[in-house]
């Protein structure tokens, strides 16, 4: 298990490609090319993993599903490649355990909800879809999130999201002084899965 310390960034669109072309003069790198994600979220009728992330509860986990689309350029059969997540808040840290499941599995918890030992019974909730560039500065691995859609299973209903996200993944021996002084603006709490509640639920939750 690895504990790492994640700093995010929110900015509008002209702001991120500002702060983009400053890091870039800064020596930052693309470390791979960037590619759309689908991230499915679980949660139990009671959206007990959405309150404790709200309020800051801590251990707290979070349970999805990624998937990546089919118009990445990537030479996977990707319908029947999905990365089950679970994302730990502790006290001590934040770690994240990935399992590769085939679109058997998929179907399976999509239909039958994923057994959890803190939530119970979690169902699918919301889809997010997003675009992710990835970069590395020194010793920071940087990723920048736009394009963010939010919608429920039958994509009746979808908001977009009007901020981007830079966020950058450390060890925790890197604090967040020394980020500060790289990228001059500070850390700020962006949940998607939160955000994806607030506006597809709305007061439903």
């Amino acid at each position: 298990m690895t504990f790492r310390s994640e700093y995010k960034i929110r900015l509008n669109h002209f702001t991120a490609q500002n702060l983009k072309l400053k890091l870039k003069n800064y020596g930052m790198k693309e470390l791979y090319p960037s590619r759309k994600i689908s991230s499915l979220y679980f949660d139990n009728n009671l959206f007990q993993s959405f309150h404790q992330s709200e309020e800051g509860v801590t251990p707290r986990k979070k349970i999805r599903i990624r998937s990546y689309p089919k118009t990445n350029n990537i030479n996977i059969d990707m319908d029947n490649f999905y990365n089950l997540e679970f994302k730990f808040s502790t006290v001590e840290g934040r770690f994240k355990k990935s399992t590769t499941i085939l679109k058997t599995l998929y179907d399976n918890y999509f239909t039958r909800g994923i057994t959890d030992n803190i939530y119970g019974i979690c169902f699918p909730k919301v889809n997010i879809q997003y675009e992710r560039s990835y970069f590395t500065l020194d010793k920071l691995r940087i990723t920048h999130d736009k394009n963010i859609i939010f919608s429920n299973l039958s994509n009746s209903i979808f908001r977009r999201e009007s901020e981007e996200v830079f966020e950058v993944k450390t060890s925790m021996n890197i604090s967040n002084d020394q980020i500060l002084k790289i990228f001059h603006v500070n850390n700020s709490r962006f949940s998607k899965y939160e955000k994806a509640v607030k506006k597809i639920f709305r007061n439903n939750t």
